[in-house]
């Protein structure tokens, strides 16, 4: 017998055709794996990001009434007459209101959900609180 090159490559070409479905099972398992253990993280960073921009927007909003009140001696028209916490109606009126009229920059971060705030207004005492609805109830507001 005599080494003929030419059929050991075909032989070599033959033998090296493709995965096997094994092979690709076992692929598809292991990448299976790395995504169940990489998506709660990744679910619980969105869900704290998404919370920190509600925080951001809150302070904004509070600091934009209570800078209004400061220069007016009172709270914005929509609420000017109002006390206590304000129905999610007249929240989204006040935010409309102050994008209106250029105490709030239209970023992105006032819309939809973000519309949900809680407010609370102290009129007497030029105070107001701006906090997140919790999220779930599981306490996920601001103080």
């Amino acid at each position: 017998m005599s080494f003929n090159p030419i059929k050991w490559s075909k032989k070599l070409k033959d033998a090296q055709r493709g995965f096997t479905l094994i092979e690709m099972l076992i692929v598809l398992l292991i990448i299976g794996i790395i995504v169940a253990v990489a998506l709660p993280d990744f679910q619980k960073a969105t869900a704290g990001a998404k919370e920190k921009v509600c925080q951001a927007s809150a302070k904004t909003l509070e600091m934009q009434l209570l800078q209004y009140h400061f220069e007016h001696g009172e709270f914005p028209e929509p609420i000017k007459l109002e006390s206590g916490v304000l129905v999610p109606e007249k929240v989204v009126e006040l935010i409309q209101w102050l994008l209106a009229n250029g105490y709030l920059r239209d970023d992105g971060s006032f819309t939809g959900d973000q519309f949900a705030f809680i407010i609370e207004l102290t009129p007497d005492k030029g105070e107001a609180t701006v906090r997140c609805p919790e999220v779930g109830g599981a306490g996920g507001g601001t103080p």
